[in-house]
């Protein structure tokens, strides 16, 4: 499978975002939380710059694509409604995975969008 470049939604281009070397994901979750780190709005194409700084924030909390940094010890124990357990392949570690928009908290931390959101609002694994 080979790695995306790019993904296009109706608001924006988005480019997948990367933990930097020797850097550990900022948040343990408990319970069903996850923790994704959201694809970052593409601001620039070459050398012309596309958007502000404002709009982009704005656009990187709009994201709805990520890599799964940490899984909270229940997350995908039980389906969304918490009354039979989960059936299915889960969500693993470093795995793209596509959320519902503006699921859970988003923290900002180092030009980077961490998203903390119940395993619930993962939908589906990005495939190639």
């Amino acid at each position: 499978m080979k790695p995306v470049a790019s993904i296009r939604t109706e608001h924006a281009d988005y480019a997948p975002a990367s933990l930097d070397k020797g850097e550990s994901p900022p948040i343990r979750p408990f319970g069903d939380q996850v923790l994704v780190l959201g694809d970052l709005v593409v601001r620039q194409k070459g050398s012309i710059v596309t958007m502000t700084d404002r709009e982009g924030d704005k656009l990187d909390r709009a994201a709805i694509t990520g890599t799964i940094l940490a899984i909270g010890p229940d997350a995908w124990s039980f389906n969304s409604t918490g009354t039979k357990a989960f059936v299915g392949d889960k969500p693993k570690l470093g795995m793209r995975v596509t959320f519902t928009r503006y699921s859970g908290q988003a923290t900002h931390l180092n030009g980077k969008v961490f998203f903390l959101m119940s395993d619930a609002a993962i939908g589906g694994e990005l495939l190639g």
